[in-house]
């Protein structure tokens, strides 16, 4: 979150306008679904179209709105590491041509960034599409001359997948960044001689399957909370049986089981996630099941 000192010291007119906007849409948007009555059974489609598109309507480009907010999430933490002059976020249109960030400092050096909301077409890897834009932007920080080079992400997912898959795209002048709200991270690549060739960065082969090796508990359990029990809450469930194939194969792992096993039926699951196991069928493997509670 924006602290109060950072909204007070460094806050623009513009940039609190924007916000203001941003949360004038998040109330229109509350307000139309407190009127929305189409459950699951509704078989009317002329009111199906109606409230997707009248949403739709309402979120204009929102895509917008959630890079402008991790421009300013990026603003901050810049301003916290440079001497930076009092900058406008809100001047430069989201989208624009060019580097998302490129700041001269008031002692005279330059600041280049590229700032990333994506959340990876799979969790262990990007999709094609995400693929060749974060080869792009890799391309523009490697190509252009600074005193500093920042790679921002906004999702752990993201962030990882780079840690682990791209780290020889980006030089040991570009520091890879994760921002709140998924919690600050810094990485500085410096295994020069593992940097990518040109040839590599105009490449578009397929991402490959994680290696046995580049998975985490963490990061199991943290796509089980995302994808299971979360969902499931806001449903209104009160248990959840889950079946470790299942998540073995959404999450692109390959002879992952005894992990994946293990994560489901450990206790830091319950705590983490906020359940209680009811009991746990089958032994190590695909066809392991553990029933959750949720209340």
């Amino acid at each position: 979150m924006v602290s109060e000192v950072f909204s007070d010291a460094i806050m623009t007119a513009g940039e609190r306008q924007r916000l203001f906007n941003i949360a004038e849409k998040l109330a229109n948007i509350q307000r139309f679904l407190n009127t929305v009555n189409i459950g699951k059974e509704h078989l009317n489609l002329e009111e199906w179209y109606k409230t997707v598109s009248n949403f739709k309507r309402l979120l204009k480009n929102f895509d917008n709105d959630v890079s402008f907010i991790a421009c300013l999430l990026a603003k901050h933490f810049l301003s916290m590491k440079h001497n930076l002059p009092l900058i406008d976020i809100a001047a430069r249109p989201q989208g624009a041509p060019g580097l998302d960030l490129d700041i001269t400092t008031k002692d005279g050096k330059r600041i280049i960034a590229e700032i990333k909301t994506t959340i990876p077409y799979h969790v262990s890897k990007l999709g094609a599409h995400q693929r060749q834009a974060f080869l792009r932007d890799f391309k523009k920080l490697r190509e252009n001359k600074a005193d500093y080079k920042y790679f921002f992400v906004t999702e752990r997912y993201a962030y990882e997948v780079i840690r682990r898959h791209y780290a020889k795209y980006l030089t040991e002048e570009i520091s890879l960044v994760l921002l709140p709200p998924s919690g600050l991270e810094i990485t500085n690549f410096i295994p020069v001689r593992e940097i990518a060739t040109e040839s590599e960065l105009e490449s578009e082969q397929p991402h490959p399957v994680m290696s046995p090796t580049s998975i985490s508990a963490d990061l199991i359990r943290e796509f089980i909370k995302d994808n299971y029990f979360e969902p499931a809450k806001r449903r209104g469930e009160e248990q959840l049986r889950l079946r470790s194939g299942d998540i073995h194969k959404k999450m692109n792992l390959h002879n992952r089981y005894p992990l994946v096993c293990s994560v489901m039926r450990g206790r830091k699951i319950e705590r983490i996630c906020d359940v209680k196991i009811i009991k746990t069928e089958g032994s190590d493997g695909a066809n392991f099941y553990v029933t959750y509670s949720l209340v």
